[in-house]
């Protein structure tokens, strides 16, 4: 090569890295400031940069009260202690603008991410999800999604066993299949099959009574046929499904039980032979972690790899409860020693279940989004590890909800909006390293900038600009422009998020740009309900236009009707820029009452602790969680035994506690263990599940959860523990049970006019409410009362709007609600009502008012609900015109204007409508009726809580509930109507009424239900007490009244 060549070379290659032709940064040279960290954002540029002279100043006073009900706790910039990154705490060089060369040639810029699918790129990663053939035909929203976020589909049912077969081994059925696998392939995603081998979702024809030889053909032409029907489209197949127990021994399935253990190695090679290009994989669930189970997996794929079956991977379904989730070290060390045998592996299924989560629906969304970065950074981190795949990806479609009941478990909404979960990913797949273990989760979900600027706002000024050319770590962070005063900046809105009471670290990084060097600071505007607006200042130092400063300080949120919190940087001269990257607000704490539980610790005896059921308790030093000693239960001959302490004498009614214990078993390697409470209120008992946690024989595990004590008369409140087999010995040891001293104590049940919603206000998200043709969501920022109010965005017709199903009852409701339009011209709005009665749709307007553009408006009136009804929809709409802004809705009260019953369909007159099965078979019946010409009737029943249920107004107050059930069992059987409620995220069961039913005879169950506040869910259901035969129930003529 010539001089002049090389020399050129040189000159080319220094100039992709400085910029060349293209404005781009080049990071100055810099010393390490902790190589062997891993808590970096992917990277660690950093050095030690210059400190800037953190400054303490006042705070200027620009006609605001700063205040002093509210305690920001003031940390200098170089005091940094905490962020989600958990470097070094030092000043961060910023990257440095180098100018083209002339005549230089430059390489393309890549293009920072916008999806998940190119997040996934950038570390040469698939991004998948779980696809419906339902939705996706149905549903253009779906589909589109689907198409842009995702680079990998796996279909969900459609390509199993029973879907393709499920009439008889002649018959195939590929429909579904096929629109599926064409879809994925018309948006250029990559395609894996699911399962070919599963236990489960089986034509019904195979089962126990094929011969050997039989059921050796039928699935060796299964797969031989729809592995060579999708050959050269479908990449990879999850060949065998779920093969192990949970106990890690072979799973007992029709496979085993006929063919034998060799049933996994035929299945992998009949795949060969039908496909030698595509990737064969087994698929399993709780196999993510070190556990049992996994050393199971990893031993069975070790042997058939030493016996040549051509197995490439495995796959981690990773169906994770959030409290429960392996660490990120566990999962990294698990899928390395997996990939050392030469295999690939990949997140197969991954969801998240919150549902049981303590806490705000914001804070179990934070923890959410925590374990959906741990589980894609742990992927991440190891070679070997190819794709993540969500089962499915939104909250409308999961299979989670008819499993384990109502939840959030994937990262869309019900409506396709970005939940945390969403950013989470998106930050680990560009390679943002997840938080340290016992690191409080971020309650700012966009704090990176990665993946947008969702949640942030200006403060005094237009907004917050996404830049891509400079950051803190990773590769964006936030700019704040158009600054004309020195307490304008970006800000991020709080006030749903944090709780009043609490404490909060709250951190950022910032910069300048357009001055060398200014004063900035972090600030927190707190808005209280009849207060003057406080502003606290958190953190001030010295930026300059070089490098990344940390600010960091403590909040102290007041106990008072928070109405919003705001935080935002300041501080800069006008027409200075402020850049912020890294934003974290994390809980430190709440405040806690003493413990009630008098002795929970057990160092000296057992003393205040009773037997739950025939057995017995002892105290011992065999194991203990802290301390030298703990309490032991054994003898137990069902699940539901255990031991039980009473907390009667110690609780405040209405009060809201943190409860804690912590449980190690005895006679089973793991089993799910619950804390359960016991209430007896006026005479109804009702059992609160607390919490409830995987135990396990070989170290402690924390149950944790909340007590939510009713606000009655009480006769009785146990605390107790259960939930693994008869059998098995429970250790226990540091109990504690202490009130929540920031959640208002409940006032007791309203009589007579109340509010029939539970969730009129949104502070409890969308539960309850619906979009009524356009998408509907929640807004912190706009609201009328409350932190939280219901915004309909995406409307494209006047019709379209926010919208709330009403009870069906016949009678007069008086309705009311505040409604805003943010257009600029004044519009009408209008409160109205679909209502379907005896088959028939007609449409009502209750209210219409004029509203200024961002101005709340109060639409009330008075719906009349004729009989006959299975639908009673109110929604808000305008009055014409022809644009359509966003409208948001606040504060929802629904009241019957006298006693009547709430319920259009009680009498099953017109058919099932809102009667729901309860763990069975639901149908009506004109053969056994108590009144009218039908009733309902469960059958199929498994169990003695199964049986027929109706969901009941969730608004707090107290209701006279009326049933009238029968049984034919030809024995007389104790019937009982009870009621399942969700209330703050706590699921607890209670008795209306009982009484004993003779085979053949109606018998009326009445008694009264006190709702709590917060509920999104009551429902009302039919069960028999105990038994070993469950007969058909029947129910008939339901009423609930309000008292």
């Amino acid at each position: 090569m010539s001089r002049s060549r090389l020399a050129y070379l040189v000159l080319l290659l220094g100039a992709a890295g400085a910029g060349c032709g293209l404005d781009v940064e080049q990071p100055e040279a810099v010393d390490s400031v902790d190589t062997e960290l891993r808590h970096g954002k992917g990277h660690d540029d950093g050095d030690k940069g210059r400190r800037g002279k953190g400054h303490d100043h006042e705070a200027r006073d620009h006609g605001r009260d700063h205040g002093h009900k509210v305690r920001g706790k003031h940390h200098h910039g170089d005091h940094f202690k905490h962020h989600k990154h958990h470097r070094h705490h030092k000043h961060y060089k910023r990257t440095k603008r180098h100018k083209h060369h002339p005549g230089i040639p430059c390489p393309l810029h890549p293009t920072p991410p916008n999806t998940l699918a190119e997040a996934a790129r950038t570390k040469k990663r698939l991004a998948g999800a779980a696809s419906a053939y339902g939705p996706l035909t149905t549903d253009t929203t779906y589909a589109t999604l689907l198409a842009s976020e995702f680079s990998y589909v796996t279909p969900e049912n459609e390509l199993k066993w029973g879907s393709l077969q499920p009439v008889s081994h002649k018959e195939w059925d590929f429909t579904q299949a096929d629109a599926v696998i064409a879809a994925a392939r018309a948006a250029n995603q990559k395609i894996k099959g699911h399962a070919l081998v599963w236990h489960q979702q089986l034509p019904s024809w195979v089962n126990d009574g094929l011969s050997k030889r039989d059921l050796e053909k039928y699935l060796d032409k299964h797969i031989d046929k729809v592995v060579k029907r999708y050959r050269g489209h479908v990449e990879g197949w999850d060949v065998v499904n779920e093969a192990i127990a949970d106990d890690g021994s072979l799973r007992d399935t029709v496979f085993l039980r006929k063919l034998g253990e060799g049933y996994i190695a035929d299945a992998f090679k009949a795949a060969r032979k039908a496909d030698k290009d595509a990737k064969l994989y087994y698929n399993d669930y709780g196999i993510e972690g070190l556990n049992a189970k996994s050393d199971a997996v990893y031993e069975l794929v070790k042997k058939l790899l030493k016996k040549k079956v051509p197995i490439d991977g495995v796959g981690f379904q990773a169906h994770f409860t959030a409290e429960h989730a392996p660490s990120y070290e566990d999962m990294v060390e698990n899928f390395r020693r997996f990939t050392e045998l030469g295999l690939t592996v990949n997140l197969s299924e991954l969801d998240v279940r919150v549902a049981d989560v303590s806490g705000t629906f914001a804070e179990k969304l934070a923890l959410q989004q925590q374990v959906y970065h741990r589980a894609v950074a742990a992927c991440v981190a190891v070679p070997g590890c190819t794709a993540v795949t969500t089962w499915g990806f939104t909250d409308r479609h999961s299979w989670i909800d008819s499993t384990f009941g109502p939840d959030d478990p994937l990262p869309f909404d019900e409506n396709y909006a970005r939940k945390p979960a969403y950013y989470g990913m998106f930050d680990a797949f560009v390679g943002l390293a997840p938080d340290a273990p016992g690191v409080a989760p971020n309650l700012v979900y966009s704090g990176s900038f990665e993946a947008g600027a969702d949640g942030f706002s200006g403060f005094g000024i237009a907004g917050v600009e996404v830049v891509s050319d400079d950051a803190h770590t990773g590769h964006r962070s936030g700019r704040a422009s158009g600054r004309t005063d020195t307490w304008q900046g970006p800000a991020f809105e709080l006030g749903g998020l944090v709780q009043p009471g609490w404490e909060y670290e709250v951190s950022a990084y910032g910069s300048i740009d357009g001055a060398a060097s200014d004063t900035l600071a972090m600030t927190a505007k707190v808005s209280c309900a009849g207060e003057a607006d406080q502003f606290v200042r958190l953190a001030t130092t010295t930026a300059n236009d070089d490098e990344w400063v940390p600010l960091t300080g403590t909040l102290e949120v007041p106990l008072c009707d928070l109405t919003g919190l705001t935080l935002y940087l300041e501080g800069p001269a006008a027409g200075v820029d402020i850049l912020l990257d890294d934003v974290a607000v994390r809980g430190i704490g709440e405040p806690l009452g003493p413990n009630i539980v008098a002795n929970g610790d057990f160092e000296t005896d057992v003393s205040g602790w009773f037997p739950w059921g025939s057995t017995t308790i002892t105290h011992g030093t065999a194991h203990a969680h802290g301390g030298s000693a703990s309490a032991f239960v054994t003898n137990r001959d069902a699940s539901w035994q255990g031991m039980a302490t009473s907390l009667l004498a110690s609780m405040t009614p209405g009060a809201t506690y943190r409860a804690s214990a912590f449980v190690r078993l005895d006679g089973a390697a793991s089993d799910t263990a619950i804390l359960t409470a016991k209430t007896t209120c006026n005479g109804t008992e009702a059992f609160q599940r607390i919490g409830s946690a995987t135990a396990n024989d070989s170290g402690w595990v924390e149950i944790r959860g909340d007590l939510v004590v009713p606000p009655c008369a009480l006769s009785e409140l146990s605390f107790y523990v259960e939930g693994p087999a008869p059998g098995v010995g429970i250790y226990l040891d540091d109990v504690s049970v202490q009130q929540r001293l920031s959640v208002p104590v409940q006032d007791p049940p309203q009589t007579g006019s109340f509010n029939l919603i539970g969730n009129g206000g949104f502070e409890l998200g969308t539960s309850g409410w619906a979009p009524f043709g356009a998408s509907l969501g929640t807004s912190t920022t706009t609201v009328h009362g409350g932190a939280t109010a219901g915004v309909s965005s995406g409307r494209t017709a006047s019709w379209q709007g926010p919208s709330h199903f009403l009870p069906t009852g016949a009678g007069s409701y008086a309705v009311s609600l505040y409604a805003l339009q943010d257009s600029a011209e004044t519009l009408d709005l209008m409160l109205s009502a679909k209502l379907v009665c005896n088959g028939a749709e007609s449409f009502t307007t209750v209210n219409t008012t004029s509203a200024a553009p961002d101005t709340w408006v109060e639409l009330a009136g008075t719906l009349a609900v004729p009989t006959g009804c299975t639908t009673v929809q109110l929604y808000v709409q305008q009055g014409g015109g022809s644009t359509f802004p966003d409208i948001f809705v606040d504060d929802l009260v629904v009241n019957a204007e006298s006693p009547f019953n709430l319920l259009g369909n009680g009498d099953a007159e017109l058919g099932t409508s809102d009667w729901s099965p309860f763990g069975a078979g639901l149908d009506v019946t004109t053969a056994v009726v108590h009144g009218g010409s039908q009733a309902i009737v469960a059958s199929g029943r498994t169990a003695s809580w199964q049986g027929p249920s109706h969901f009941l107004p969730t608004g707090q107050g107290a209701y006279a509930v009326s049933l009238f059930a029968r049984q034919d069992s030809g024995a007389s059987v104790e019937l009982m109507l009870s009621a399942k409620l969700v209330c703050n995220g706590a699921e607890t069961f209670s008795t209306i009424a009982a009484a004993n039913a003779a085979s053949g005879t109606w018998v009326e169950l009445a008694g009264t239900l006190n709702v709590p506040a917060g509920c999104t869910t009551v429902q009302a259901y039919v069960q028999q007490n105990g038994g070993s035969s469950f007969p058909d129930l029947y129910a008939d003529d339901l009423s609930a009244v309000p008292n």
